[in-house]
């Protein structure tokens, strides 16, 4: 494995027992057992005794005996010395695990683990590493290759037990030893972010614990995510500025693919999601598995270490950060230098004193000679703030808001302030007392709206101005006017989406301080955004961190803002009035700063240089009726700076033609209309109903006609809702009639004192007809800006944005008022329509169904009903229908009818005709008349009556009862009878 040991672990001896010697084999004594047996037979052949044969046995036996005694006496004395090496093993494992617990203490003592760093805040040998020892850190917990010296255990070609072998392997590796790596050769960190940044934490700890400050620098870091390691006594303090610590660090975060190169340092630690994506400079690879699991290898090796790690969380390294500066100041090791702090709260700022005449200087951060005041009326009158993203822009302006507010009465200051990044900066100050208007580049209506306001809050100023004498508020009574301060964060995206606003901003910076009207305008890119004009005029000029140089030397003449340090947002280069710039931190603020400052100035409300955009629900109760007009809702004249109530006269302004997409709020104007009675005045809303429409617009156009005789001190306002509708649901005919009646409506109903009010949807080409003879339109929302366009409308008063009852009228934003609509929405006239009666006479019927109407007239009881088109039914005469004495219906069809020509012409003109289920056409052909009759919805069963020397009117039939039983049958015998009788 990759070698970690420490380069001053000493070594340490531990002898090995040897193994005993094995016993050696003790082979049967053969030849001492025949020899006896051979000489006893020699003995025996010469003696022939038997003794010399006891002889030759006791020879085997005294062999056999002591072969048996040897190898007991080997036993005994193996196992004497089997227990002598097993219990110097024993010792000898004591010995080893000894070593290795002195060694691990020695290594943890070498090389302290960050967690007991941060635990403590400090161990004895802070500061007190030799160089080389100093850049190698613990990465975590592992094995590794043990000092301690394994001596002993038998010559090196004898064979060794099991137990010596398996010590030995033991005694080679030490656990639980931190396992180091040098950060002089690169480490690289790939994994999980999160793992990584605990990892990287540890490694910095380490490094920071190991060397004194004027030893080691920081010399980078990344932009987020270390802001605990901010006020480490090792970090750099200014950007650019040369180190004269003996080596350098630097950390680096590495997005997937990023490239790039390694920040230049002596010590390098780099983060990154692969190998891929490390630089080559770093050969120490760290893979991080899990919170517990990491994998150490060298780049030039194919070994592999497990590691337990031990990670430092964000605490931990501000609370290590915390003790180091507290020791670096105790032993006058803390870095001198010109820099502010590298962070500041807004309650550790200055409480300034209100200055009579305008806002006093206020404290918006710190410098290092104190706290950062600016002037708007002796540093000013206008500032301009430029800062690339993330660089602490929009903090800026929220400390500045707070300051400014926290300092002087709502009385004495207005705030306006434009957000041009969605409403999301002035979020939190928006509900200060001195805040007057928020617009935000998500409401165009707003920024509108404040165009004009601008121009009228000058005009105003200047009047006030005129009025006391003087030339400059600060001449004239106190708080008489206030000053008014307009914050804008974004100001080059505002003038992109409303040019016409700069020309006012040049107004305003031209004539601002005489006036009492202070600019603060923040961008990414003053010089390229903010024109001469405008410039010329900002004395106070604010840098934050920019991209290059040239933005820097153009907002406040050094590129100095060109190399702060992304990781210090809010830290800026200022010029004030003219001065050298200096180098300052903004102080942060949070929400509790926000309701502080607004519970000290509640009670107190700013004059507001506009009014309020109209509000979405206006009640009509809340609205002064005039006398003289109806009252429609309110105007917004921003350029007034008021909004009066929307009165139409009439008289004065005509008929007034409505113009509105469905759900825009039409009918509710009408309905507000409605809802009002003015002396001299009633209301007529025509129904919706195609038959009683007819009939209200005829008979209006009759009264129309009789022009100023007819006239009477009654005035009549007539209301028609959704007319772009009622004219295409009647049809071509119709529809063409009807709008002939408007237009002599419109015409000569002002001399009748009656006018219109139309409502449409869609301006139609039958409505655009009558726009020459309207005196006014209101516009509502339209579905788009094509359909806007087409109805006569400026495409610049188009809003795609408009809620129900917004519109425009007589050049003015509109709201209409809101009353609660009737339960049928309309008032509808109560006449119904007349049932058929049958008079003595000739009655003629034209229906498609002949034979149910004249069941229909027998059961009137009518004396004779001749239905035409029977069978065997021939031509009639005149004379044998024109009994004056008689009842008579004649019923057919139209073909029958037809058929019957002669009779018809004959008939029509002196009995009476009723006409059912036919067209307007088929009605004039019949009777020969030239004018419409009235409208009679299909399928209604309506039908047209027609008396002579009488208008046509519109009736119904009552429902037909069938007949039933007897008297049923003889009343059919009696048709049938006179049936004949007639044909005869």
């Amino acid at each position: 494995m990759p070698s970690h040991r420490s380069a001053e672990s000493p070594a340490v001896r531990v002898v090995v027992p040897a193994p005993p010697a094995p016993r050696e084999p003790h082979p049967f004594p053969v030849v001492a057992t025949i020899a006896p047996v051979v000489v006893s037979l020699a003995m025996w052949a010469v003696t022939r005794s038997p003794f010399a044969l006891m002889f030759a046995a006791f020879g085997p036996v005294m062999a056999i005996a002591g072969y048996v005694d040897a190898g007991l006496g080997g036993r005994r004395r193996y196992r004497t010395a089997s227990r002598s090496f097993a219990t110097a093993m024993r010792d000898a494992e004591d010995d080893v695990a000894r070593a290795h617990d002195d060694e691990r203490r020695r290594r943890w003592t070498e090389h302290p683990a960050p967690s007991s760093i941060v635990e403590a805040g400090r161990t004895d040998v802070r500061w007190r590493m030799a160089a080389d020892a100093a850049s190698r850190v613990s990465i975590g917990a592992g094995a590794a290759p043990s000092a301690l010296v394994i001596d002993g255990g038998g010559p090196p070609d004898a064979k060794v037990s099991h137990d010596s072998e398996r010590l030995r392997r033991a005694a080679s590796i030490v656990d639980d030893v931190p396992v180091l790596i040098d950060t002089r050769r690169g480490v690289g960190i790939i994994g999980p972010l999160a793992i990584g940044r605990a990892v990287a934490r540890g490694l910095l700890v380490q490094l920071a614990h190991a060397s004194a400050p004027d030893v080691l620098e920081v010399s980078a870091l990344p932009d987020t995510g270390w802001e605990s390691f901010i006020d480490l006594p090792h970090a750099v303090r200014r950007p650019g500025a040369s180190s004269t610590a003996a080596s350098t660090v630097s950390v680096e975060e590495r997005s997937a693919n990023a490239g790039g190169s390694v920040t230049a340092a002596d010590l390098r630690i780099v983060i990154a999601p692969s190998v891929a994506d490390l630089p080559a400079t770093c050969t120490e690879i760290v893979e991080c598995r899990s919170p517990r699991s990491l994998v150490w290898r060298r780049a030039d090796s194919p070994e592999r270490v497990e590691v337990v790690p031990d990670l430092v969380s964000v605490p931990d390294a501000t609370r290590f950060s915390a003790a180091m500066v507290s020791d670096a100041e105790s032993l006058g090791l803390a870095l001198r230098t010109t820099e502010p702090p590298e962070r500041l709260r807004f309650d550790e700022l200055p409480r300034a004193t209100a200055q009579p005449g305008g806002p006093p200087a206020v404290a918006i951060g710190a410098t290092t000679d104190g706290p950062f005041m600016v002037d708007l009326v002796k540093d000013g009158p206008h500032a301009v703030i430029g800062g690339t993203t993330g660089s602490g822009k929009s903090e800026l302006l929220i400390t500045w808001v707070l300051a400014l507010a926290a300092s002087t009465s709502p009385a004495h200051l207005s705030l306006l302030l434009f957000d041009f990044k969605g409403g999301a900066t002035f979020a939190e100050v928006a509900d200060l007392p001195h805040v007057t208007g928020l617009v935000t580049d998500l409401d165009e209506g707003t920024a509108d709206r404040a165009l004009a306001s601008l121009r009228a809050e000058l005009r105003q100023r200047e009047r006030i101005l005129h009025e006391a004498g003087v030339r400059d508020v600060r001449d004239a009574r106190p708080g008489s006017p206030a000053r008014l301060v307009i914050v804008v964060d974004e100001f080059a995206a505002m003038i992109e989406s409303f040019p016409d606003l700069h020309a006012v901003f040049v107004d305003l910076a031209a004539r601002g301080r005489s006036l009492g009207v202070h600019l603060v305008l923040c961008t990414q890119r003053p010089a390229a955004a903010v024109r001469d004009g405008v410039l010329a005029n900002c004395d106070i000029r604010i840098s934050l961190r920019v991209n290059n140089p040239g933005d820097s030397m153009a907002v406040v003449g050094t590129s100095d803002a060109a190399s702060l340090p992304p990781t210090k947002p809010g830290r800026v280069v200022a010029s004030l009035g003219g001065r050298p710039a200096v180098v300052a931190q903004i102080a942060e603020s949070v929400a509790a700063d926000v309701l502080a400052t607004a519970r000290a100035s509640s009670g107190t409300t700013a004059r507001r240089p506009w009014l309020d955009p109209l509000p979405a629900r206006i009640d009509l109760g809340a609205l002064v009726e005039p006398e003289d007009g109806f009252v429609v809702g309110l105007l917004d004249l921003p350029a007034e700076q008021s909004q009066p109530a929307a009165v139409y006269r009439p008289q004065v302004d005509g008929h007034l033609l409505v113009l509105g997409s469905a759900g825009r709020g039409s009918s509710t104007l009408l309905s507000v209309l409605a809802a009002q009675h003015p002396s001299g005045w009633s209301v007529l809303r025509v129904p919706f109903d195609l038959e009683e429409a007819w009939d209200a617009v005829s008979e209006i156009a009759t009264r129309a006609r009789a022009g100023a005789e007819a006239a009477s001190d009654d005035r009549l306002l007539v209301l028609v809702d959704d007319l772009d509708l009622l004219l295409s649901r009647w049809g071509d005919d119709y529809g063409r009639a009807a709008r002939g009646e408007l237009v002599e409506i419109l015409r000569s109903g002002p001399a009748s004192g009656i006018h219109l009010v139309l409502a449409a949807h869609r301006a139609t080409a039958d409505v655009l007809a009558l726009t020459d003879l309207v005196g006014s339109t209101i516009r509502l929302g339209s579905a788009s800006k094509h359909e806007h366009v087409l109805s006569g409308a400026d495409s610049s008063s188009y809003r795609a944005d408009r809620r129900p009852g917004s519109g425009v009228w007589r050049g003015s934003e509109l709201q209409v008022a809101w009353v609660e609509p009737d339960d049928d929405g309309t008032a509808r006239r109560s006449a119904t329509t007349p049932m058929v009666r049958l008079d003595h006479g000739l009655t003629m019927i034209v229906s498609r169904r002949p034979a149910d109407r004249a069941r229909w007239a027998r059961d009137q009881g009518t004396a004779d009903v001749i239905l035409l088109g029977a069978p065997g039914h021939g031509t009639l005469r005149i004379d044998e229908v024109s009994d004056p004495a008689r009842s008579t219906v004649i019923v057919g069809d139209l073909d029958a009818w037809q058929q019957q020509w002669a009779l018809l012409t004959a008939l029509r003109t002196t009995a009476t005709v009723v006409v059912e289920d036919a067209s307007a056409g088929e009605f004039r052909s019949l009777t020969r008349q030239s004018g419409l009759p009235p409208w009679i919805t299909p399928a209604s069963g309506r039908a047209w009556l027609m008396r002579p020397g009488q208008p046509i009117a519109r009736v119904r039939f009552e429902a037909i009862r069938r007949p039933e039983g007897t008297a049923g049958r003889a009343r059919s015998r009696r048709d049938a009878a006179v049936t004949s009788g007639a044909r005869s």
